[in-house]
């Protein structure tokens, strides 16, 4: 009979256990929402994140936390306090052009477990030299430390020495979405030449001119995330040398 009363007290003492750790996790999980304002940014850019956490009267005033998955880790980078309504807006400045994931967390309470948004990808970008990329099949262009264009210098650029048809190609890898430079001809060429000078995307032409001695234009190109890039340039005045190029060209690629 003792034995039964002690394993009966025991019983009910585990029971009583139970009822008091039920509350720490009683209550459904926190609902969070997440949008963000853009998903292609450039370094130093900062990217924007909005969304609500439900029941909203209840989360009001508290915190929510950014975060940003670094490797296979999560890590904090933004807190904001809840509106009336449940309502947040929080932010990040990447720093390295790499594809990064978030996501926004809203800590358990007594009355709720923890809330985890959906991930958000956000492709980060930033500016390079061409030239810094690996260049393959080249034809009479070639990198070039420095060159002038009507009298202006420009660094790290690409010209041509030959005046028949001439090209070089860069494998960029699908990691880039735009291409800037001043597209002209170099000072190196005769009085009254002319030159062609274009770039093609996986072999589809995105910009072509043909450009008289002293003229040059500034240009900035979308890109659909090619392959390769291709650069040809052609001398268009018989027998009167022209010398394509272009002045300190960029890629906007993410790694």
């Amino acid at each position: 009979m003792r034995k039964l009363v002690i394993a009966t007290a025991l019983a009910v003492g585990a029971a009583g256990l139970a009822a008091v750790a039920a509350p720490a996790q009683a209550g459904v999980p926190w609902l969070v929402t997440v949008k963000a304002d853009a998903t292609q940014v450039t370094v130093g850019q900062t990217v924007s994140f909005s969304g609500k956490v439900t029941p909203g009267a209840r989360a009001a005033g508290l915190k929510v936390v950014l975060q940003e998955r670094v490797g296979k880790r999560w890590k904090g980078q933004d807190t904001d306090k809840l509106s009336a309504r449940g309502r947040y807006h929080l932010s990040d400045k990447p720093t390295v052009n790499t594809s990064r994931q978030y996501r926004v967390v809203m800590p358990a309470t007594g009355a709720h477990a923890k809330g985890i948004s959906p991930n958000v990808k956000v492709e980060v970008y930033d500016w390079s030299k061409l030239i810094d990329h690996d260049s393959v099949n080249a034809e009479g262009i070639f990198p070039i430390s420095s060159l002038n264009m009507n009298g202006v210098s420009y660094p790290s650029s690409l010209t041509t020495n030959w005046t028949d048809a001439t090209s070089i190609e860069f494998n960029v890898n699908r990691l880039c979405i735009a291409l800037k430079g001043t597209f002209g001809i170099d000072d190196n060429s005769e009085t009254g030449a002319q030159a062609t000078v274009s770039a093609l995307a996986d072999g589809t032409q995105v910009y072509t001119h043909t450009f008289a001695v002293g003229e040059k234009a500034v240009q900035r190109i979308a890109l659909d995330s090619p392959l390769k890039l291709k650069f040809t340039a052609l001398s268009a005045v018989t027998g009167v040398n022209g010398f394509g190029a272009i002045g300190t060209p960029q890629i906007l690629c993410t790694r």
